[in-house]
């Protein structure tokens, strides 16, 4: 649902939609939390709107990246 409502309005393709849900699920931490969850999602999406990053492996590394302590 959200999918279809996103690509709808022209937030995002369903090719783009797809990238970012194998980015969040590949790099978000075992056992997040939903806050955890939530800030994850924040950053991917700041990162793929305006960042420049548009890859798997450029927002996967900036990702995994962001989360080293």
């Amino acid at each position: 649902m959200l999918q279809k409502v996103l690509t709808d309005y022209g937030v995002f393709t369903p090719g783009e939609l797809d990238l970012i849900a194998r980015v969040y699920e590949a790099t978000l931490p075992s056992g997040a939390t939903d806050e955890e969850r939530e800030s994850h999602a924040s950053k991917l999406l700041r990162l793929f709107t305006t960042s420049g990053l548009k890859t798997e492996d450029e927002l996967t590394a900036a990702l995994r990246e962001s989360l080293q302590p």
